[in-house]
């Protein structure tokens, strides 16, 4: 409207021609940008977003420890660190094949036996000696045996947990052969634990500890 009252139309204004040819031109932000395919206002490809590394890396681990990569270490990671009845299967299995390293490894290793045997290798050198005096002896070998097997074939019950300590039923079937004759016995003994720096451990009976003392 003019100041004298009169009403203007005004017309409405072209957008600017930025389709190539004479006169024409990229638009102001496309000066120095090559064109691609030859013509401006293409779609642009939207990358997707890429997920943070720390997501990543935590979905690969969780992966990796549920294939087993690592065989032993995952599950003892996941079971053996928090669970006392784990670690107690764990001292079973290992006593049964005489993997006494791994038997050293779960164990609350006394420091009198720390002194004498301060590695795995160590303890299982000295351990494997014993072991194969005894079990030539007669009967005695045969005891030792039968033994074994029962800790192969343990039953373990239930962890009662008392703040940093444990105990874990554990029944053991031993059969021997006694002049022609097969007979079991099945006792039922109560496995200490103590969990150090996070780790629950096997407290080795006296037993043990009298044998490699």
């Amino acid at each position: 409207m003019s100041l004298t009252g009169e009403v203007i139309e005004q017309k409405p204004v072209a957008p600017p021609n930025y389709t190539g040819g004479a006169g024409g031109g990229a638009p102001p932000q496309m000066n120095g940008l090559a064109r691609a395919g030859g013509a401006y206002g293409a779609p642009r490809r939207v990358e997707a977003p890429v997920k943070s590394t720390g997501t990543m890396v935590a979905k690969v681990v969780v992966v990796l420890l549920l294939l087993g990569v690592g065989g032993y270490g995952g599950w003892w990671f996941l079971g053996h660190r928090s669970n006392p009845v784990a670690a107690v299967k764990t001292f079973c299995l290992a006593t049964a094949a005489e993997d006494w390293k791994a038997v050293y490894n779960v164990i609350d290793v006394p420091e009198a036996m720390k002194t004498k045997y301060p590695t795995a290798e160590s303890f299982a050198t000295e351990l494997n000696s014993k072991m194969s005096t005894i079990k030539a002896m007669p009967m005695i070998g045969d005891a030792i045996n039968a033994t074994l097997t029962a800790y192969r074939d343990a039953k373990i019950g239930e962890a009662t947990v008392t703040d940093d300590t444990a105990t874990v039923p554990v029944t053991l079937t031993v059969t021997m052969t006694v002049l022609g004759q097969s007979k079991s016995t099945t006792t039922t003994n109560k496995m200490q634990l103590k969990k150090v720096d996070g780790v629950w451990k096997v407290v080795p009976d006296p037993g043990m500890s009298k044998m490699l003392n």
